[in-house]
């Protein structure tokens, strides 16, 4: 689930309206006291989301001194505790690459979590094609971060940009995996860049 990707392509999404999107610095530090501070304490994560993050901490050898010993699929969890959990794993699994770069990874892994579900499924039924994949995608963020705002914005037959909101959990790490990981299930390695606006709002750019 988390295997090492080559990486994407560099070339960046165009100006569109006046923004303009990058790729991020992959090497460079993240404050994560800084994102541990904005999450609003309702903030919650679904169960499926931290079992794999456990399990392939696990099944390397590697336990998280947060884990609890146990999660239910859908129950909810505070967010806090997700990204805790993401952050240990990131380090134990990958400590010669910035934690940055290890956050990304286990984001690549979410769209295999999904769909062992079966909500996960019913939303990926008809998603054959880039677009549909990330359409599928957004559409998963109200189920599993159903505080989050997570819209498409614009689609064209080469791109499609996606606005987020309130998406706390290291939105330019995490999730621009989540979005390559989309992009890959219909064989379309892509280019995913962002305009940040702030620790959790940001314009995504998937290329394919």
């Amino acid at each position: 689930m988390y295997a090492m990707w080559g990486e994407p392509r560099s070339d960046p999404c165009p100006t569109i309206a006046r923004v303009s999107f990058d790729e991020p610095n992959w090497d460079a530090p993240i404050d994560v006291d800084a994102y541990y501070t904005a999450i609003p304490a309702a903030e919650t994560m679904k169960g499926m989301f931290l079992i794999p993050v456990v399990r392939a901490a696990a099944e390397r050898g590697h336990a998280l001194p947060d884990a609890r010993e146990r999660y239910l699929p859908f129950h909810d969890y505070p967010l806090r505790e997700h990204m805790s959990l993401l952050v240990a794993a990131a380090r134990a699994l990958w400590p010669r690459e910035s934690l940055r770069r290890g956050l990304r990874r286990l984001g690549r892994g979410a769209i295999d979590v999904l769909l062992d579900s079966t909500v996960g499924r019913v939303l990926w039924a008809t998603a054959d094609d880039p677009t549909s994949a990330i359409e599928a995608t957004v559409k998963a963020y109200a189920i599993t971060q159903p505080r989050s705002s997570v819209v498409v914005v614009e689609t064209s037959p080469e791109k499609v940009i996606v606005r987020a909101e309130r998406v706390h959990s290291f939105l330019d790490s995490h999730h621009i995996g989540v979005f390559e990981a989309a992009l890959k299930r219909t064989g379309i390695r892509g280019s995913v860049t962002l305009k940040a606006r702030s620790l959790s709002s940001a314009d995504i750019c998937c290329r394919f």
